[in-house]
């Protein structure tokens, strides 16, 4: 894939930017690339992508496409419910749905570990939280530390579960309890401060961070085609499939099965370079020396090969040395005809020499790639839709959907989209595409 020279647009505009294709920017011992736009990603970083049962990968189509696909393909039929996950951070209290009402004295303090930067703590027995939520089950993640006692979890004002809070060091964002699968409807998560703790902790407090809710529940028009947990460790799950070719473009990145590890209900995204490989060429080397990236795709034929579509994922991309980089995922791929003439959907485009990170924060793109004889004339048409500022090293629920040429954007709150723009059939063309990772 190529990727476009440009400056930053107005909001929402449509422009023309000549292209320079991608060419190997690294320094002579091939080590240490120099360019963001070499590659998919260009730093060793994980993607940690998708976090437990409770968090599943899932994409839905229009309910008339599925229904419209063809029966003789191999294909798993298409269910009616499936897992969505909503993120509720302890700083919304209250006492109604989805809210936090904090039972006895909590201290509320900021942790830049934590989620969306704050969290509630107490060491006094008998304090409670409690959140009334709608679902099929709950996850409640939250700090381990050495001053870290016993929480006592329960749901609807049954038996009580006893979680151990202590860790010899601290850890933030930890999932520490899974309910039960439950019916779907109105159910109550009550965490107890139980004022108990193991030999080893020098205290008793717990700390209450994030709860993540999972419905049963599809949107009106909408078929569920794909709902991944990622819980079968060393595989990955039907119907997806790991990349293991070299891109059209040597410099683009050459990409490796390896590279894809799935463990604990994470499927983990690698860019990472190797001292030897399969790839020859002389971007690589002579013995394949080079960065090499993991890259996940649903291949057609299938239901989610489709036009239109809704894409619910969550993750967080952490890097192993302090690079950070070029990345671009989720995107929609053509079937068929000219790149990027069909149409290339680009959801979620970072890179920190572009759009420098303010703190912890990063500004993320959305492109949607489109025009005739792009590639012939060396042009190329997008459109460019802002993100809000994302700390990408700390766990997030995205969703992003296309219907009837808008695209819709969400980020932990999936009630109200932080970004929607609508265009042409022209702008987004109606070719059908895969879901690539």
């Amino acid at each position: 894939m190529t990727l476009p020279v440009f400056k930053r647009p107005p909001r929402g505009r449509r422009f023309r930017s000549r292209t320079t294709w991608a060419t190997a920017l690294f320094a002579k011992d091939n080590k240490r690339p120099l360019s963001p736009f070499a590659l998919l990603f260009v730093s060793p970083l994980a993607l940690l992508f998708v976090a437990g049962p409770g968090a599943a990968a899932l994409i839905v189509t229009p309910a008339l496409k599925a229904a419209s696909t063809s029966p003789t393909t191999t294909t798993p039929s298409p269910t009616t419910a499936t897992m969505q996950t909503v993120s509720l951070n302890d700083a919304t209290t209250g006492t109604g749905t989805n809210q936090f009402e904090f039972g006895g004295f909590w201290k509320a303090g900021a942790d830049s570990r934590a989620y969306q930067g704050d969290e509630h703590y107490s060491n006094l027995a008998g304090n409670y939280v409690q959140v009334r939520f709608s679902g099929t089950q709950v996850q409640l993640s939250t700090t381990k530390d050495p001053w870290h006692g016993i929480q006592a979890v329960s749901i609807d004002g049954g038996r009580e579960t006893r979680v151990d809070l202590y860790a010899p060091t601290r850890a933030n964002q930890v999932y520490v309890y899974t309910s039960p699968l439950l019916t779907d409807g109105p159910h109550t998560l009550k965490v107890r401060v139980t004022g108990a703790k193991n030999a080893n902790a020098a205290g008793s407090y717990i700390v209450v961070d994030r709860i993540d809710v999972a419905s049963s529940a599809v949107a009106s028009g909408w078929t569920n085609v794909i709902d991944t947990d990622f819980s079968s460790s060393g595989a990955l799950p039907y119907p997806w499939q790991a990349y293991n070719f070299a891109n059209s473009q040597p410099s683009a990145g050459y990409y490796l099965p390896s590279h894809v590890v799935v463990s604990g209900g994470i499927a983990t995204l690698r860019q990472k370079y190797e001292a030897s490989g399969p790839a020859r060429n002389w971007y690589y080397g002579s013995n394949g020396a080079g960065w090499y990236q993991g890259t996940i795709y649903a291949p057609a034929p299938g239901p989610w090969n489709s036009i239109d579509h809704r894409t619910t994922f969550r993750m967080r991309i952490l890097s192993t040395n302090g690079i950070t980089s070029h990345r671009n995922l989720p995107l929609r791929w053509p079937l068929t005809g000219t790149q990027p003439a069909a149409g290339e959907e680009n959801y979620l485009e970072s890179d920190p020499v572009l759009a420098p990170p303010v703190g912890s924060m990063q500004q993320p793109y959305a492109f949607f790639h489109f025009g005739s004889g792009a590639q012939s004339v060396r042009y190329v048409n997008f459109d460019v839709l802002d993100w809000p500022m994302v700390d990408f090293s700390q766990w997030h629920t995205y969703r992003v959907e296309r219907r009837n040429h808008q695209i819709r954007i969400w980020i932990d709150d999936l009630t109200t989209p932080v970004v929607q723009q609508q265009w042409s059939s022209w702008e987004l063309p109606d070719t059908q595409k895969v879901p690539v990772f």
